[in-house]
């Protein structure tokens, strides 16, 4: 089974501890619609498919019931933007392969507008999707800010040399950045390639703190002033 640890580490879900749904229900599911899960988002399901923190805190993870299907083009729907604008899913032809790519509708309502490449595979888009409900929420000490104002050089060297860079995780305007997973960040990306907006995460509040400290600018949100 996928283990997904660099997930289970930024979570604090040790090895032992398993939210997943069970054999049983990825079965039926299964069954019910004449199909197979590709390996890896089978083995999420059955390890980390019901931990709702992990999976719903901003986008979220569907579930394998009447939630998840087939788009009229053949698209299986199984992951959903927090405000429902955007859908992922597999294409069809490509449920038989182990670790396949995923796209992305923008189309709510019917979803027929081209699926754009989203990640080259199910780890990495599950990955990503991890670091971006964290920083929005499912880390318990999270910040944000959203404007080019402070986001300049500057602060962007600060990130690129304290920390290192998670590439090739998606194909859309993000970049991501970690410590070993201990924590993350991620900075969203202008039509300039410049950074409009930066989020942080973790679930140490010493990190959270370095965090701070280290980026010095003026936060739109500090999850340490709701305490």
């Amino acid at each position: 089974m996928t283990e997904f640890n660099e997930i289970r580490k930024l979570y604090g879900i040790s090895e032992a501890e398993h939210f997943g749904y069970s054999e049983t229900e990825i079965l039926n599911f299964e069954e019910t619609n004449n199909i197979k899960l590709p390996k890896v988002l089978r083995d999420y399901y059955l390890s980390l498919g019901k931990h709702k923190i992990l999976n719903e805190s901003y986008n979220r993870l569907l579930e394998p019931n009447s939630q998840i299907g087939f788009s009229d083009d053949r698209y299986l729907v199984f992951y959903e933007e927090n405000q429902g604008v955007i859908f992922w899913g597999i294409n069809e032809n490509d449920l038989s392969l182990e670790n396949p790519k995923i796209y992305g509708n923008y189309d709510a309502i019917n979803l027929s507008e081209e699926w754009f490449e989203d990640s080259p595979n199910i780890e990495k888009f599950l990955l990503s999707m991890a670091i971006l409900n964290g920083t929005l929420g499912g880390l318990k000490y999270n910040a944000n800010k959203i404007s080019e104002d402070e986001l300049k050089a500057e602060t962007l060297e600060i990130i690129e040399k304290k920390w290192e860079e998670i590439k090739n995780i998606t194909f859309q305007s993000q970049r991501y950045f970690t410590n070993d997973f201990n924590e993350v960040i991620t900075l969203s990306i202008n039509s300039e390639n410049k950074p409009s907006g930066i989020f942080i995460g973790t679930n140490h509040k010493d990190r959270f703190i370095s965090i701070i400290e280290e980026i010095n600018i003026t936060w739109d949100y500090r999850s340490d002033e709701d305490e």
